[in-house]
């Protein structure tokens, strides 16, 4: 089923379901992660053990609130037994993540 579109003026986010999918396209940065962070929240609202998938494909930047939101989904993910997978995230955004440690996090995982 597909969900409505989100749109802030630099972020356009698509949801569908099933499987829970999240497709991020532009930057997620600070007039933004507030909206992204509610997509991950209605993301992972799904029955325990699900796995979820956010595509970064077309994501051009995410700040720190927005990795900040991505590893509270993925902690929400991993305490519910399911996972949060980030594909097709480009470099830098898994570089940041490193810098912080959070690539490692048990609950987020790269596609």
């Amino acid at each position: 089923m597909r969900q409505p579109r989100a749109t802030a003026r630099d972020l356009h986010l698509n949801m569908s379901r099933p499987p829970p999918l999240l497709h991020v396209e532009g930057d997620v940065d600070a007039r933004t992660s507030e909206l992204f962070a509610r997509a991950l929240v209605d993301l992972t609202s799904d029955r325990p053990g699900t796995d979820v998938t956010v595509d970064a494909g077309a994501m051009n930047f995410i700040g720190i609130a927005g990795m900040r939101a991505l590893i509270q989904a993925a902690d929400h993910q991993h305490r519910r037994d399911g996972r949060l997978t980030l594909a097709q995230a480009n470099e830098t955004t898994w570089r940041h993540l490193a810098l912080l440690h959070w690539d490692t996090h048990p609950g987020l995982h790269r596609a």
